[in-house]
């Protein structure tokens, strides 16, 4: 065998052990503890998502509820495993099963608190999903979505962003009057359901818990149920929208994503 042919014999065989190496590798796991590792379980959950999108309650919970016992299985009490419960819940909240989504949402905040691996965001939001139960049943709402959306729908499932931040906006000169310094924004963020109603409004920022954002809050409350709200297919939406107030000659209000 020539030395031409001996080399290119090497570089062959070094050819076929990088391709066989690089079909065989693994990307690395992923660091996130509320993730699953397992590739199956995060495709049902992501498809599962991808379900809840678009309204399609049934087809998502099945998706969840079988990522869901995949984990009880596997890694029982893990962040992964809390987190997947916090999914489920959220679908149960949208059909208007509220005791069994406070039931799955104190589950996943014990399994998450438990583990000591779960950012305090995520508890914090499941918190916040809890405390809106709460309000819903206060307040009486019931915005109970279907298992399968409709066929021909009317509505959008979710509301044109732009256009709910319109309506929003057109209720500035109703709070403006709640400071009369320098012209400022109050950032509130709301939760509207898909037929009008305030479910909670919050001021955040430099004007979380004071005398300006809870004036802004309270003649928000007053004015929602009469202002004219895209209406929209979903149980509820959150929106954030910058309330200016104080003394200007022209009452001005900034859109935001």
């Amino acid at each position: 065998m020539t030395i031409g042919k001996i080399m290119l014999t090497i570089t062959l065989l070094l050819i076929l052990a990088v391709g066989c190496n690089s079909k065989s590798a693994k990307p690395p796991p992923s660091t996130d503890p509320n993730i699953p590792t397992d590739v199956n379980t995060n495709a049902l959950i992501k498809e599962g998502y991808d379900f809840k999108k678009t309204g399609h309650n049934a087809k998502a919970l099945k998706n969840f509820k079988q990522a869901c016992e995949k984990l009880a299985r596997e890694k029982p009490n893990s962040a992964a495993h809390g987190s997947c419960l916090d999914d489920m819940a959220s679908v149960h909240l949208r059909m208007g099963k509220l005791d069994k989504a406070a039931n799955l949402y104190a589950q996943a905040e014990k399994i998450l608190r438990a583990t000591g691996k779960a950012d305090p965001r995520f508890i914090h939001g499941i918190l916040k999903r809890r405390e809106l139960i709460t309000l819903m049943k206060q307040q009486k709402i019931t915005c109970a979505e279907p298992e399968t959306p409709p066929t021909s729908p009317t509505l959008p499932y979710f509301p044109d962003v732009a256009k709910m931040q319109m309506a929003l906006g057109k209720l500035n000169p109703i709070v403006a009057v709640c400071d009369n310094g320098p012209p400022q924004a109050v950032t509130i963020r709301l939760e509207i359901t898909g037929d009008g109603k305030l479910i909670r409004a919050v001021a955040r920022g430099p004007f979380a818990d004071s005398e300006t954002g809870t004036c802004v809050v309270n003649k928000l409350k007053a004015a929602i149920p009469k202002a004219t709200l895209p209406r929209f297919r979903a149980c509820f939406r959150g929106f954030t929208y910058p309330y200016m107030v104080g003394n200007h000659p022209k009452q001005e209000s900034r859109q935001i994503n």
